[in-house]
C-alpha cells in the first residue's frame, strides 16, 4: 500500500467498528447463556419446558446482534484467515441466519462453520487460545445434538434438552469471551497502531 494512503500493510480496517462488533458479540451471547440458564431453571424447578419456549422467543431477537458480532470476529482477523476461515464464517453466518427457518440443519451447518472458523483462529493465535478450544468444543457438541435431533432420537427427554442447553451455553461463553477479548484487549492493540 501507498503510505500516504493512511493505512498501513497488515492493519486491519474499521478498528473502531470492529472494536465495537466485539462487545455486540460478547452482549448477544451473554444473553443466549442467560436465556439458556433460565431455561435450565425451569426445567430443574419446575420439571416443564416453559423455559425452553421463553428461550426461543428471546434468542430470535439475539440472533441478528450475534451475527454483527460473527462478522466483528471475523473482521478482525480477515487478513490471516485464508479460504478455510473465510468458509468456515461464511457457514456458521449462514447457518446461524437460517435456523430460525429450518431448525436442525442450518444448526449442523453453523456449527461446522464454527468448527472451521475456531480451528483457523486457534491457528493463527489471533484470539485466546483457551476461549477458542471452548469455542470449538462447544460448536462441535452443538452440532452433534442438532444431529441427534434430526434424527428424531431424544426428542423431549429431559435429559437431553438439558444436555443441550449446557453445551449451548459452553459455546456462547466462548462466543462472549472472544467478544469480550476484541473489545477490550484488542482494542488496545489497535488504538496503539492508529
Amino acid at each position: 500500500m501507498m503510505k500516504g494512503s493512511g493505512q498501513e500493510e497488515g492493519r486491519t480496517p474499521f478498528p473502531t467498528l470492529i472494536r465495537w462488533g466485539g462487545l455486540i458479540a460478547a452482549v448477544a451471547a451473554a444473553l443466549y447463556v442467560i436465556n439458556d440458564l433460565v431455561a435450565l431453571f425451569f426445567i430443574f424447578a419446575q420439571g416443564s419446558t416453559i423455559g425452553v419456549s421463553l428461550r426461543n422467543a428471546v434468542t430470535a431477537y439475539a440472533r441478528v446482534p450475534l451475527l454483527v458480532g460473527l462478522v466483528a470476529l471475523y473482521a478482525h482477523q480477515f487478513k490471516v484467515m485464508g479460504l478455510a476461515g473465510s468458509v468456515g464464517f461464511l457457514e456458521a453466518f449462514v447457518g446461524t441466519m437460517v435456523s430460525p427457518l429450518y431448525p436442525v440443519w442450518p444448526g449442523v451447518l453453523a456449527s461446522l462453520g464454527w468448527i472451521l472458523f475456531g480451528a483457523v483462529s486457534l491457528n493463527e493465535g489471533v484470539y485466546p487460545g483457551a476461549a477458542v478450544v471452548l469455542l470449538v468444543v462447544g460448536a462441535g457438541l452443538s452440532g452433534l445434538a442438532n444431529a441427534l435431533i434430526a434424527s428424531g432420537l431424544l426428542v423431549g427427554n429431559p435429559g437431553f434438552v438439558t444436555g443441550v442447553l449446557m453445551v449451548d451455553i459452553t459455546f456462547y461463553a466462548a462466543v462472549a469471551g472472544l467478544g469480550f477479548d476484541l473489545f477490550v484487549r484488542r482494542s488496545e492493540k489497535v488504538q496503539r497502531s492508529v
